[in-house]
This record gives structure tokens, sequence and C-alpha cells, in this order.
């Protein structure tokens, strides 16, 4: 595993750590109990959920976390609305943030199954050019943005598509003996936003780490395409100090939960952040409110006026 410090952490006295995850939760899950088990196991500050399906409330309440709604996020931290709708500022220390972006993209068409069954491998990239990289249009430019700027951004995903790092020329003989240039993680890679799981295992054939899938109550299809689509990417001023697979006991997960209650692995990854300060000089267009989120126990603050949970 790499252990990387970049120049920004160099000199620090001290960064924060952070716990991010990323978890599809599968149509609401069959069990809130073992997804906040999951959770709570794994550590997790933050969280991004996917296929919350109306149960984000019900998970807030049962870890005690903040939660948001419109950004299927849950976190130990305060949340403050940003002014765009593709991320929202997490509250790591008092006037000290991190900016949060959650995704589901599309699950159709699905590059993976379309190459097993024949189709040509730049048809597909010409799809994820179509579909997956218009969803992700805005998100590319603000996210960028605050990762160039040094404040620190994380990106949590069920993308549906997955990564150039791991369809390489190297690793043809695990993808159909084909490389994919796929357009969604080269592009946050150029944006500065790195795979956090790739940063700290770079050998896709040492740890695959397929996210997909863990089948339908443990059933598998016979053909099934098993791939890496869940992840946490990281940019600005932040590096990755860990990163884990969650699920059910098997070769691919480092933390077991049994019995595990989603079709999709949940990835964790631990960071060192330097957070920005509020107020954050990044342009008027992009400014931090201070209206407080819903917490899962106890007053909701919106805008000066308490409401009881």
């Amino acid at each position: 595993m790499r252990n990387k410090r970049d120049s920004f952490v160099q000199g620090m006295e001290s960064g924060r750590n952070l716990k991010v995850m990323t978890f599809n939760i599968w149509r609401g899950s069959t069990s809130i109990v073992q997804v906040s088990e999951a959770i709570r196991t794994a550590e997790a500050d933050v969280i991004g959920i996917q296929e919350a399906d109306g149960q984000l409330p019900a998970l807030a309440h049962k870890l005690n976390y903040y939660y948001d709604e419109g950004h299927s996020i849950l976190s130990r931290y305060p949340l403050h609305q940003s002014a765009h709708k593709e991320f929202i500022w997490i509250e790591v220390a008092p006037d000290e943030v991190a900016a949060m972006s959650n995704v589901h993209l599309c699950h159709e068409p699905y590059g993976p199954y379309d190459i097993r069954d024949g189709l040509d491998a730049a048809v597909v990239v010409e799809n994820e050019n179509r579909i997956h990289m218009q969803e992700m249009n805005s998100r590319f430019h603000l996210l960028g943005q605050l990762a160039s700027q040094g404040v620190p951004v994380f990106l949590t995903g069920d993308f549906n598509v997955p990564s150039h790092l791991d369809w390489t020329d190297e690793a043809k003989s695990m993808h159909f003996g084909v490389a994919v240039e796929w357009p969604v993680s080269i592009r946050l890679e150029q944006l500065q936003l790195r795979d956090s799981y790739r940063d700290a295992y770079p050998d896709p054939f040492v740890r695959p780490a397929a996210t997909w899938t863990a089948g339908e109550n443990g059933r598998i299809a016979l053909d099934e395409v098993h791939d890496r689509i869940d992840f946490v990417y990281v940019g600005g001023a932040a590096v990755t100090i860990d990163s884990r697979i969650v699920g059910e006991r098997g070769p691919y997960t480092d933390i077991t939960i049994t019995p595990w209650p989603s079709d999709h692995r949940a990835v964790v990854s631990t960071f060192e952040l330097i957070p920005a300060r509020i107020p954050i000089d990044i342009g008027a267009s992009i400014q931090v409110s201070h209206e407080r989120i819903v917490q899962g126990k106890g007053t909701i603050e919106r805008a000066g006026i308490l409401n009881k949970e």
C-alpha cells in the first residue's frame, strides 16, 4: 500500500482524519439493522447512500447522524447546503469544511455486460460519452474547480461504470481480452480527483476489489461480470491513508458483515485532510450556507426556525 503525503500535508502540524463510505443499500435494503451495522463496523464518518428508497431518516435515527435526503448523505458531522445542487458542505470542525458529492448514475447502458455480449469496445465508449459523461458534466466543472483551489472534495457513488485503472492492457485477461478507456474515470483523473481505492492499492491483479456483485441474497448468475463500479474519489487538500471493501464473507471483502444486506459491496476510505475555512474564497458563485440539515435525533434547524423531528 502506498502511504502518500502530498506537499500540502508536509510541514503541517496535523491534518484531520475522515472516513468516507459509498454504499448502495439495494432498494432501501431488506435490513436497515444490517446496513447500520455495516456503517458502524466500518467506522464511517460520512456516507454517500444509493438506493435509499426513503430509508435515510431511519438510518440516521439508528446512527444518530445528520442526513440530507436531497444528496442522500449521512454524516457524523453537521451538513450545510452549498449554493449548488451538485455538492454539500461537511463541517468537520467549527468553521472548517470539506465538500461532498454523491451520485447514482444510470444503470443502462452497462458497458461490461455489453462487452461480454459482444459489443465493440469503441461503441461502448460512445455510449459512455452519450450517457454517463453527460450525467456527470456539471459535477466535473464544480468539483474540479473546488479541488483546484485546495478545498478537500469527496465524490461517492454507484457509477454503473468501471475504471480505466482496472481495464488496462496488462489486465486484459480479466476483462474479455480488451482494455477500455472508460471516459468518466479518465475525466475525473484529469481534474485531479483520485480513485481512493487505487491510491491505496494500485495493482488490479493483486486487489481487483469487485463491488458488483454480492448477488441477490447470495445468488449470482453464472455469466455475471464482476467489476468495481462503486467509488470514493478524493481531490484537493486530502490524501488517501487506506481503503477497504465492506461486504459478505468472500475473496473481495476486507470488512465482513453477515448477513450482508445488499447486492453491492461498499467501499470505505480513510483520508487525512486539511479542511477549508469558512468563508471560502472561491468566487461569488460558490458560497457556504449556514442552514443546518436534519439530524437523526432531536431538532431540525432551518433558516432559524426550530421544528421537532
